[in-house]
């Protein structure tokens, strides 16, 4: 048995986070013995591991004479306790922790990271030499899609062949339940008045490009009245995308309908789902949507592209584009055909290419692997070759 121990700022919600339950989720439980452990707080999405019995541990500081937020000898303790093999760290502050503890492990658990998208590039100068470094101590250096590979090549001068691509999956499976159920749905939300419904649902920041989207919002509603933006999520952005609601005048047509832990049961309501984004990785709003049979609106952003094929499952737009948006859902709400022709390719596409377990089992293999380097005459800390 293989112990994996996540390691994440939180649970909260998120794309990040979904992949970290969604790789729990997965494994092959006679193989793996997975559980998490949250820096600054677990979330409200632990429940969602606790309801199968992974473990959710949260990394306290109870030392004195380290800084405040330290909290690598708490991870120590957890990597003894549960003899864990791998550490599998998600973005650059776990992966900090994670190098840190192994360092004063007697264990010496083998690091597999993967570096989601950042908000944006070039990140900040100590974070970019702090990977590029790290990149040579961790058994396995995992992106998320080739774009993100690209960038860290590009900015952080990681050798491309010592990064790993894992795309994003999802648990396809959990979305068909609700396929039929939009009217209950629109009913609970009290959207029954409007005939269309278009939006998403996204943590409100600027990179997911929320702006241009509203931007769009009155030439939409010129051609087509009876549409209701609907967006879910919360951030940092809201009260100033609430103001731009109220500067443009459209109130009576946009809903806020803040976090969901119940995606897939919004996600039906959308008759054309927009990704506005001003930079993404693989997100995995577009892959649920997909999922859920929506027809999509995206920005031609990261791996939008390649996982909407190049257009053929949905629409891509320009990224800061208002008219360019407002042009593609007005064409849709008005082509019902082409509506579905969409919704139809891009579950096709998730189906086959993005799926949670096809995820797990590429981690499972390259967990196999990086330990097979220590069995095999690999070194730890990364004092020669490790098998990548």
């Amino acid at each position: 048995m293989i112990n994996v121990l996540h390691l994440t700022n939180s649970l909260n919600y998120g794309g990040l986070e979904r992949v970290v339950i969604d790789i729990c989720r997965h494994l092959d439980k006679s193989q793996f013995r997975p559980m998490v452990a949250c820096i600054r707080w677990k979330g409200p999405q632990a429940e969602l591991l606790a309801d199968q019995g992974i473990p959710v541990v949260v990394l306290k500081n109870r030392s004195s004479f380290m800084p405040k937020h330290s909290t690598f000898l708490e991870l120590k303790k957890v990597i003894k306790e549960n003899h864990i093999d791998i550490i599998h760290s998600h973005n650059t502050g776990p992966l900090l922790d994670a190098i840190a503890a192994r360092f004063v492990s007697i264990s010496f658990p083998k690091i597999v990271h993967t570096d989601h998208n950042r908000v944006k590039w070039p990140d900040k100068s100590k974070y970019m030499f702090f990977e590029r470094i790290a990149s040579r101590v961790v058994s396995s250096f995992v992106a998320v899609s080739e774009d993100a590979k690209n960038n860290l090549v590009f900015f952080e001068k990681i050798p491309a062949d010592v990064i790993k691509v894992v795309d994003n999956g999802i648990s396809v499976e959990a979305f068909q339940q609700f396929i039929g159920t939009a009217d209950v749905t629109k009913r609970e939300l009290d959207l029954q008045r409007f005939k269309y419904v278009i939006g998403g649902c996204a943590v409100l920041r600027k990179q997911k490009g929320i702006t241009y989207l509203l931007q769009a919002m009155p030439e939409i509603i010129k051609e087509v009245p009876s549409v209701c933006c609907v967006i879910g999520g919360h951030g940092t952005e809201r009260e100033a995308l609430e103001a731009l609601v109220s500067e443009l005048g459209i109130e009576e047509h946009v809903r806020f309908i803040g976090p969901r832990d119940d995606v897939e049961k919004i996600l039906p309501i959308y008759d054309v789902f927009v990704l506005p984004s001003e930079s993404e990785g693989l997100p995995l709003s577009l892959l649920e949507a997909m999922a859920a049979k929506r027809c999509i609106v995206a920005t031609s952003v990261g791996a939008v592209p390649k996982a909407l094929e190049d257009g053929r499952c949905g629409i891509l737009v320009p990224p800061k584009d208002s008219e360019a948006i407002s042009a593609a859902v007005v064409h849709l709400l008005k082509s019902p055909e082409d509506r579905n022709r969409f919704s139809f390719k891009a579950f096709r596409c998730v189906n086959e290419n993005y799926s949670a377990s096809a995820m797990a089992m590429a981690y499972a293999e390259i967990y196999k692997r990086s330990l097979g380097a220590n069995l095999y005459g690999g070194f730890p800390c990364g004092r020669g070759k490790v098998e990548r």
